[in-house]
C-alpha cells in the first residue's frame, strides 16, 4: 500500500500497468470492504511514447470518468496518487 492506496500491477497490453484502488473517506474504518475509487496508471520511460491502443484507452477512460494517468518517474507516481487521494483528476 502506498499513499493510502492499494496498488496492483496488471499485465495488460493497452490498458495500463497499474490498477490503483482506495477507499472513500466514509469507508476509512473498513478500508477494503467496499472500494469506492479506482484509477489506472500507465508507466512509461522518460521518453517512451504512448502506443495508439494506449491513447484510445486513455480517451475511453476520460469519456467514462475513470481516473487514468501516465507517469514517467516514481516521483510523478507519488504526486499522481496524492492528487487522486485529494479528489483531483
Amino acid at each position: 500500500e502506498r499513499q493510502g492506496c492499494r496498488v496492483i500491477k496488471i499485465d495488460s497490453k493497452d490498458h495500463g500497468d497499474l490498477l490503483v484502488l482506495w477507499p472513500s473517506a466514509a469507508e476509512a474504518d473498513d478500508r477494503w470492504r467496499a472500494v469506492q475509487e479506482i484509477g489506472l496508471v500507465e508507466v512509461k520511460t522518460e521518453k517512451g511514447p504512448m502506443k495508439p491502443g494506449q491513447e484510445t484507452w486513455a480517451a475511453w477512460c476520460a469519456a467514462q470518468g475513470v481516473r487514468y494517468g501516465v507517469v514517467r518517474s516514481p516521483d510523478q507516481a507519488c504526486e499522481l496518487l496524492a492528487r487522486w487521494r485529494r479528489g483531483s483528476r
